[in-house]
């Protein structure tokens, strides 16, 4: 099972899972065969003869529950493939910002390369915030009105 932390839904989603899951019966490696019998805050209760075992939703049908109903199996298989994929987009999202920071970390640095701004602009929360900071609009000639490109400042400086 992955280390991170199980997944969770939104109540329309919980609903129409209750609906779909409930006293549907299930395959465990140790226990036998199974029926669920309840489902509560992404945790499904089911019971195997007199024992009655709990398992979080959905991450339990990765490795150790097995619907034997065909529908429902594919629709359990559909949510941990979402839950799959957003998990990989993360990662992948996550890859593109540390390769973008160690490209900023990379660029060279000048020794001109300074500048001071004021905040008549720039608004202090959202600099911090966003490390963003407008440099100016041309005022005259064929670039009038459009944002000033600072010489010799790499984003890094």
């Amino acid at each position: 099972m992955d280390m991170e932390s199980p997944s969770f839904f939104t109540i329309n989603e919980r609903e129409s899972v209750d609906m779909d899951i409930i006293n549907k019966t299930v395959r465990h490696k140790t226990f036998g065969e199974g029926e669920i019998c309840d489902f509560r805050d992404n945790i499904i209760s089911v019971r195997f003869g007199a024992a009655q075992k709990k398992f979080i939703f959905p991450d339990a049908f990765r490795d150790h529950l097995i619907l034997t109903e065909k529908k429902s199996k594919q629709y359990v298989d559909g949510i941990l493939a979402r839950i799959d994929r957003d998990k990989q987009f993360k990662r992948e999202k996550n890859k593109q910002e540390a390769e973008k920071k160690r490209f900023l970390r990379t660029l060279p640095l000048n020794a001109k390369s300074q500048a001071a701004f004021g905040f008549i602009d720039n608004d202090m929360q959202s600099v911090k915030k966003d490390w963003r900071l407008n440099s100016g609009y041309y005022r005259s000639g064929s670039s009038r009105g459009q944002p000033r490109t600072p010489a010799r400042l790499y984003p890094n400086s």
